[in-house]
């Protein structure tokens, strides 16, 4: 099939993708922009999809347009990333915060303990995935490299992953 034509049939797809994912992006993320990575995803994939191999092409692009959309996020926010090491810029943020009382800190703290745990429970493939993903802000595509796979293998990992933390950390819902 032809490329363009693949495109022009799964527009839609990529909308209600964004509109789906939307409420895991920072908040001055736009739902537009957000539909403008998943259209560049989706162009990307209909130019390498290869009906052949027996996929459906949803099947081979939905991962890939999401992917697309956090990794156009991901490159939008990035350059803010410094600001979070700088200790000034986090004094004059935090000057009007109030500051935690004792129990709050006892709770951010046990909660932040639980997270150690669930982490270091997680088999070892899964848990660097995590870490190198949600700490240390790597993309899908570098961890895939890094692995010597795909962008793909890294998201069905990490989602993989953050599933299993979920099921983990879902008793601390009611704590906190």
């Amino acid at each position: 099939m032809n490329p363009n034509n693949l495109v022009l049939e799964h527009l839609h797809h990529v909308e209600h993708i964004a509109k789906k994912h939307i409420r895991r992006m920072p908040p001055s993320t736009s739902l537009d922009e957000l539909i403008s990575d998943g259209y560049l995803g989706l162009v990307g994939v209909a130019q390498r999809f290869d009906p052949k191999r027996g996929n459906k092409f949803l099947t081979y692009a939905g991962p890939r347009i999401i992917g697309a959309i956090f990794d156009g996020c991901r490159e939008r926010y990035k350059h803010y990333s410094h600001l979070a090491n700088d200790p000034e810029i986090e004094l004059e943020a935090n000057a009007d915060a109030p500051s935690l009382e004792p129990e709050g800190i006892a709770i951010r703290n046990s909660v932040c303990a639980e997270v150690q745990k669930a982490l270091a429970a997680l088999p070892k493939l899964e848990r660097e995935v995590a870490i190198l993903c949600d700490i240390e802000g790597y993309s899908q595509s570098q961890v895939g490299k890094r692995y010597g796979k795909s962008k793909a293998w890294a998201y069905l990992v990490h989602r993989r992953a953050r599933e299993m933390l979920r099921k983990r950390l879902e008793p601390l819902r009611n704590c906190v």
